[in-house]
């Protein structure tokens, strides 16, 4: 992970295009990508009323901040960052068939918002303890998307700028192209049988030889290029009620899976009171349940002050406070990935229905556990060996002129 991050003029260019086209400095955020390269304080803009940050893809963060200029409020600043972070990535970290998460402050209204875009299983998987573990090629590890539901239903309720304004850079990208940046050929190549197996995903890339691109090789999507143009000019729908929602279905169901039409068309993005916790006198709002990962990030901060973990010093420089951070972070995992019965056993006391993860008594019970500096040990003793997945994921950050403010998580994963 990268942090990328750029302010905007303190005034804004009402008039500004936000294509690619526009940009002086273009060619120099498409070096920045090509080694992936952190932007300093050197590539930082004159602080002003807007600000966009993410975690990957300075061209994408910039991109954002065109957005800002062009009076682009939080949200439509955000959208236009994570957009182009996925054609960036060439969909292998992130993906428009990935999912999509947004906290967002109103600034009018001093209200924050939790919006869920997450994966639904298809109404047809009856069985899911059955689906065929990773390594192994099947349709049924795919789940209904709704990372481009959550595009839709973010911008529909908080976007000032045109919806296919928001599509321009990354139909740019995947049009004109890039150099494939050497993470890219590194995530290709550590997933040779997931690129080799099928011809569409082969020609994507490789050149009209059918040879692998190289690293700084120009890098097209045309296909990709073609279904963001839908989707700007169709809305999302596209994507769950038009041709690619037919062809995706007839792709996951040819190799076993069982999504359907159905499963597609009733899919929608959830609005969802969000997660809410006191840390050291101020109140942290994180995203709502169904959404675990708002309990996780609240309750870590709940243990963090319960622990006192400041006593021991700034963590950078303290092993102490580290080391407690490393035991909060890895207590929290287990929880947000353990059946609540399991937990039950092997945490008695302790309640894991979400509706208690933040409560003082869990926080109590909680704090017990990690005094016994073998807590981890014997947990892992507990747990079935399994191959660790790997986890990944992107974000942007946006604050407009106005005071509203959008962080977006989204990934594949």
């Amino acid at each position: 992970m990268f942090l990328a991050l750029a302010l905007a003029l303190a005034q804004s260019d009402r008039s500004a295009a936000v294509s690619p086209d526009t940009w002086p400095e273009r060619d120099g955020y498409l070096g920045l990508e090509a080694t992936r390269a952190v932007l300093g304080p050197e590539q930082t803009l004159k602080p002003g009323r807007g600000m966009i940050a993410g975690v990957t893809n300075p061209f994408a963060v910039h991109a954002g901040l065109e957005m800002l200029k062009a009076g682009g409020s939080a949200a439509d600043a955000a959208l236009t960052t994570v957009l182009a972070q996925v054609a960036l990535n060439a969909g292998a970290t992130v993906s428009y068939a990935g999912i999509f998460t947004a906290v967002y402050y109103d600034a009018s209204s001093k209200k924050v918002y939790s919006l869920n875009a997450s994966w639904n299983t298809p109404k047809n998987e009856t069985d899911p303890r059955s689906i065929p573990p990773q390594g192994i090629p099947s349709g049924r590890t795919a789940l209904v998307p709704g990372f481009m539901a959550g595009v839709q239903a973010l911008h529909d309720r908080f976007g000032r700028r045109p919806f296919a304004e928001l599509f321009e850079p990354s139909i740019w990208l995947a049009e004109k192209g890039f150099p494939l940046p050497r993470v890219i050929g590194f995530w290709r190549s550590a997933q040779p049988a997931s690129i080799d197996r099928l011809d569409d995903t082969r020609r994507i890339f490789q050149n009209q030889a059918g040879e692998y691109f190289g690293d700084g090789d120009p890098f097209q999507q045309r296909q990709l290029a073609d279904t963001l143009k839908r989707v700007a000019s169709q809305g999302a729908k596209y994507m769950y009620q038009g041709d690619w929602a037919h062809h995706f279905v007839d792709a996951v169901q040819r190799e076993g899976g069982k999504i359907t039409l159905e499963d597609m068309t009733s899919y929608q993005a959830l609005w969802t009171e969000p997660a809410r916790a006191m840390y050291h006198g101020f109140e942290v709002t994180s995203l709502g349940l169904p959404n675990l990962g708002g309990l996780q990030t609240l309750g870590s901060l709940k243990l963090a002050e319960a622990a006192n973990v400041n006593k021991h010093g700034d963590y950078r420089r303290s092993a102490d406070s580290l080391y407690s951070l490393i035991q909060i972070a890895r207590l929290q995992a287990v929880l947000a990935n353990s059946p609540g019965e399991w937990l039950k056993t092997v945490f008695p006391g302790f309640d894991p229905a979400p509706e208690s993860r933040l409560s003082a008594a869990s926080t109590k019970r909680l704090l017990t556990i990690l005094q016994n500096k073998n807590w981890y040990t014997n947990v892992l003793k507990k747990i079935p060996a399994e191959k660790p997945a790997r986890n990944h994921s992107s974000a942007a950050v946006a604050v407009d002129e106005q005071g509203n403010v959008a962080a977006v998580l989204h990934s594949c994963n």
